[in-house]
């Protein structure tokens, strides 16, 4: 922690945001707890929960990718006794994307499997999620939190019935009123979409998803370059809505691309969005 003359007010090294020891630490977000500390999420696997430094044990040994959260104080102390699970079940989860509830909790979205949601379906294709963990650690969104997008929903009238294709890492956005908009792109292979597109959809603070707004694939924003769809980025546009930016096009013109959500959780700027940069050439993925 520093403050606002760069001094570190924290021990030099920082503070360990979880004793428990891990095989993998990956993916870090930092979302303020509005009280003066911060929320730590990341996906981990092999945690070692008894300390004793052998991620083997009975019940211990976790070698599916899970994702924790922690709080800190503004001291850095670790406010809860141990990590908590965002979701009970024991699938792979992956990319997640955090922001405050605006009550002192924080919602939490990511990639992977989902109880039950592929009955005779490919389960190697993700599906996207999201939870809220209040300021105690408690889940509030059940154990398995609330599924938001089901990639076969995108190929349902496939002629081959089967669903495969990549979904990128997910954005969130505060909306303001204790929910959240949730973005992703997703690329189906063989399906009656050829293109990856960015998707959005607004969930309420009980993670519900706004109803009669758009349809199960959430508000179309535009389409990402397929070949490596990129990192893209969200933030409130402070009227309640979002906006959103990616890289765009195809491998010798790719361009960087806005569009804007509103309340309620349709698309306000123009179809594929608005170009930012069509320079000649490839403009590089959005960073910020």
């Amino acid at each position: 922690k520093l403050n606002n003359n760069g001094d570190t007010l924290w021990p030099a090294n920082g503070v360990a945001a979880t004793p428990i020891v891990s095989g993998v630490y990956q993916y870090y977000k930092l979302v303020p707890d509005g009280a003066g500390g911060v929320y730590v999420v990341w996906r981990g696997a092999f945690m070692d929960f008894n300390g004793d430094g052998d991620v083997a044990d009975a019940g211990e040994y976790f070698g599916t990718y899970r994702i924790y959260v922690q709080r800190l104080d503004g001291n850095g102390n670790p406010l809860w006794g141990a990590p908590v699970r965002v979701v009970t079940f024991d699938h792979d989860l992956n990319g997640p994307a955090a922001v405050s509830d605006g009550a002192g909790g924080v919602i939490i979205a990511w990639l992977g499997d989902y109880p039950n949601w592929h009955v005779s379906r490919d389960p190697t294709v993700d599906t996207v999620a999201v939870q809220r963990i209040n300021g105690a650690g408690n889940r509030l969104w059940t154990d398995n939190g609330r599924l938001i997008f089901e990639p076969w929903d995108e190929v349902a009238d496939s002629a081959s019935g089967s669903v495969s294709g990549n979904i990128s890492p997910i954005a969130l956005a505060e909306d303001g009123a204790g929910g959240a908009f949730v973005a992703w792109s997703y690329w189906p292979l063989g399906g009656p979409i050829s293109t990856a597109r960015v998707n959005v959809a607004r969930i309420n603070a009980n993670g519900a998803r706004l109803a009669g707004a758009y349809n199960q694939e959430g508000a179309y924003a535009g389409d990402v370059y397929n070949s490596n769809p990129p990192d893209f980025k969200m933030v409130p546009d402070g009227l309640g809505g979002a906006i959103l930016a990616w890289q765009g096009g195809d491998s010798s013109d790719f361009n960087i691309y806005a569009q804007r959500v509103g309340q309620n959780g349709l698309v306000v700027w123009q179809a594929g969005g608005a170009p930012v940069s069509t320079a000649p050439g490839g403009q590089g993925m959005v960073i910020g």
